[in-house]
């Protein structure tokens, strides 16, 4: 019954989690937080919408404290960080934020355990172990607190790229009564050079420029090649501007110097997925996703992943997730479109693309599928009229005046078509589908001379090509030679032998060449093969009563 009245009338708490997360993409953290809190109040703890708004509702307290702690609220940043802390108490930045806002207001002795607890959970954090001994030496500890400055220097500890202002300035006062701080200063405040590369390789990537970027980080890169955060940047960046394999290798590089690094793993599962490399993308997408990936985006990406796979059902999961999540997605519909399209459910696939391009009007190449579809279900005139507006937005694009012209083809405008695709022809010599578009208006208004002038070098070029080799067959048979159609149609089926237009072509030719046991032989089983194409069977079944009647 649950169930029943979910599907009804929605999910109120459904409703408020996809709330929070359009206010959390725009930044309005404490809105949102009302929202995840609302989601969170009457969901069952076993749902994915509680996991999923106790989570952001944890990353949005963190943001809130983490901006707090930079303007120098610390009180104020506190309670946030300890709401953050609540949920995901496993993050040593969390903990390391915690203890700085805590030490700024005098409150020590609840520092140093968050300072303690963000190393026992990265022992590498020089931060939080510079800090410890800040805070060591200012309750009297001095032989400790120099313990934890010789750590640092020994073990070359992960330097930031920005160390904390608070830090430098509380470091530099015990200068003198702790001769282990200069060692350590010196370390924090190395690489003047690096930083200023790698600042501006940032601002250059804000701005979207994305190649001088993509330069300037592989330079910091170059100087501080153990830094994840700047390969992962790097990666990025280089994804921006199409440079696909040089991304993958500088996430790569990262996930080796950080292997959980969530961030690389996702942006890695990008990279793979725009070089069609989907098993490995799949791979880098779960992983990512197994270390704390909840967003959005990385759903949708997996689900792109599976579909590609041929994995409908789990990508249909994934969608299903993410449409509970944000009901309004567009890409989710998009993309659970595309999938009812392969599933053969035309209908529903319209509906669903139409959905998304109602939301998103520039929806990738969803107005092309769509009229695509359309075409495939023989709707030709939705398909036409799709087709011609594509073509319009992009006049010089061979694909989309392709399309039209078989659209225009479908429907018997056969001067029309033949004016698209010799357009499409001038912009695209090499292009076979509009040449076989061409073809097929050239014999269908008799200009044989013509097809066989455009047919001949085709051929030559690709000798073995089954529709090149079909549209010969079909030239053949136009002209009454009938031999010639035979060898044509043979040849086409020799490549592609369930080539049904070929078959039924040479079945045709037989017919006319009076070898009707044969050309009986031929019609029979594509009789059976092809009971769900009604006009094909009107078409077969014509010419086997033709033969039946005539016998030998």
């Amino acid at each position: 019954m649950a169930s029943l009245l979910r599907r009804l009338f929605g999910n109120r708490h459904d409703e408020e989690y996809s709330a929070g997360i359009a206010l959390y993409n725009q930044g309005r953290f404490e809105e949102a937080i009302a929202h995840f809190e609302a989601a969170v109040a009457g969901s069952a703890k076993t749902s994915t919408t509680y996991r999923l708004g106790i989570f952001y509702a944890a990353e949005a307290h963190a943001n809130i404290g983490r901006a707090l702690l930079k303007a120098e609220h610390y009180d104020e940043a506190r309670v946030h960080l300890e709401q953050a802390l609540t949920e995901t108490p496993n993050f040593p930045d969390l903990q390391y934020s915690l203890g700085v806002a805590l030490f700024m207001e005098g409150r020590r002795d609840e520092a140093k355990p968050c300072f303690e607890r963000a190393l026992e959970i990265n022992p590498d954090y020089a931060e939080a172990r510079c800090f410890l001994a800040v805070a060591l030496e200012a309750d009297g500890d001095a032989e400790a607190a120099r313990a934890q400055l010789q750590q640092v220097t020994a073990s070359r500890a992960e330097i930031p790229i920005q160390v904390n202002r608070f830090l430098l300035a509380n470091l530099r006062e015990r200068e003198t009564v702790l001769p282990e701080v200069g060692p350590v200063l010196e370390l924090l405040e190395s690489g003047a050079e690096f930083r200023e590369v790698y600042a501006e390789g940032v601002a250059q990537f804000n701005l979207g420029n994305y190649p001088l970027a993509a330069d300037l980080l592989q330079q910091a890169g170059a100087m501080k090649p153990h830094y994840a955060d700047v390969q992962c940047q790097l990666g990025l960046a280089r994804l921006k501007c199409g440079r696909g394999e040089g991304a993958i290798q500088a996430l790569r590089t990262a996930l080796t110097v950080n292997p959980r690094f969530m961030e690389a793993s996702y942006f890695l599962g990008l990279a793979l997925l725009g070089e069609e490399r989907y098993l490995e993308a799949e791979e880098s997408l779960d992983f990512a996703r197994e270390l704390g990936g909840e967003s959005s985006d990385l759903l949708l990406q997996l689900a792109r992943c599976r579909f590609q796979l041929g994995r409908n059902e789990g990508a249909e999961t994934l969608l299903d997730e993410l449409l509970r999540r944000q009901p309004e997605h567009a890409e989710a519909r998009y993309l659970l479109g595309l999938l009812r399209h392969a599933e053969g459910r035309h209908d529903d696939a319209l509906r669903l693309i139409r959905a998304a391009l109602e939301a998103k009007p520039t929806l990738g190449t969803a107005a092309l599928d769509l009229a695509l579809i359309h075409a495939r279900k023989g709707e030709w005139g939705r398909a036409g009229l799709r087709f011609r507006h594509l073509a319009e937005a992009a006049p010089e694009d061979p694909q989309l005046l392709g399309f039209l012209g078989q659209t225009q083809l479908a429907q018997g405008d056969l001067e029309a078509a033949l004016m698209t695709f010799t357009h499409a022809q001038e912009l695209a010599p090499q292009d076979l589908y509009v040449l076989k578009g061409r073809l097929r208006c050239e014999l269908r208004l008799g200009r044989y001379a013509k097809a066989q002038a455009l047919l001949a070098p085709a051929l030559t070029a690709h000798p073995s090509y089954p529709d090149l080799l079909k549209l010969q067959g079909d030239l053949h048979f136009k002209q009454g030679d009938f031999l010639g159609a035979e060898e044509s149609y043979r040849r086409a089926l020799s490549q592609a032998p369930q080539y049904l237009e070929a078959e039924l072509g040479l079945a045709l030719t037989l017919r006319n060449l009076g070898r009707n046991d044969a050309a009986r032989a031929m019609l029979e089983p594509l009789l059976a093969a092809h009971p769900d194409q009604p006009a094909l069977r009107r078409l077969l079944a014509q010419h086997f009563e033709l033969l039946a009647d005539e016998g030998d």
